[in-house]
């Protein structure tokens, strides 16, 4: 059983069999995953009936399934700002040579008392640049819809909508200009499900984890078969 790092850089047993075979054909052998608690997994309230897997991690069992040599790196750690995360992460990241990259960074940025929606996007900037240059297929997100999921009241879920909307706006210049994938869970009314979010209501409870892992693999599958997405043999 092949060992994969979580965290930061903490090895531990992908908990895969390695009998099982992927539904999605696909031609990557190394993802690599950056960010801050979202692609960490911090902050998952367990839920009752649910496997108690970070949407990463899931995403990575689908993909290793029948792949032995497929490796998963999750480099993301709480608490990041998005210019953190390209400080931190960004060169030990492209030293694994990956050519499956998710990139989700900016979402703490939403908390600072003030957002310039240009530095975010230029914070970000270097990422999307950076494994366009290795032809790593790279996905991002546009977020779950928190906002509209009723667990805060009105003027708190507007201050935060009109936020998401800046950072979802830079994501997605950065993604058409880099040819970067978006997985697209705001404008998905089923993301403003208040039983996916955990009760410090800042992160995905595993339900919610398990949907953003559902929708990651989907949008996955559909860039292959249109062709979008692409593989590069990852060296080592």
């Amino acid at each position: 059983r092949r060992p994969q790092t979580y965290g930061r850089y903490v090895t531990y047993l992908a908990m895969d069999d390695p009998k099982r075979t992927s539904a999605i054909d696909h031609p990557w052998t190394r993802f690599v995953a950056i960010g801050d608690s979202i692609t960490e997994g911090y902050g998952m309230d367990p839920v009752e009936g649910v496997e108690h897997i970070p949407w990463a991690e899931r995403v990575a069992r689908e993909l290793a399934a029948g792949k032995p040599s497929f490796e998963f790196h999750n480099l993301g750690w709480r608490n990041l700002r998005a210019a953190e995360v390209r400080d931190s992460q960004l060169d030990r990241a492209l030293e694994l040579e990956p050519d499956l990259v998710s990139i989700a960074a900016g979402p703490n940025d939403l908390i600072a008392p003030e957002l310039d929606r240009d530095q975010l996007e230029r914070d970000m900037q270097p990422m999307y640049a950076a494994f366009a240059e290795t032809g790593a297929f790279v996905f991002t997100f546009l977020y779950m819809n928190f906002p509209d999921s009723g667990l805060v009241p009105e003027e708190g879920a507007a201050f935060i909508r009109e936020r998401m909307e800046l950072l979802h706006d830079a994501v997605s210049a950065l993604a058409d200009r880099y040819g970067a994938l978006v997985v697209d869970l705001y404008n998905d009314p089923r993301s403003a499900n208040p039983d996916f979010f955990s009760e410090d209501l800042k992160h995905a409870n595993a339900l919610g984890q398990a949907f953003v892992a559902e929708e990651t693999l989907s949008a996955l599958a559909g860039a292959l078969a249109s062709g979008r997405a692409r593989g590069r043999a990852a060296s080592g």
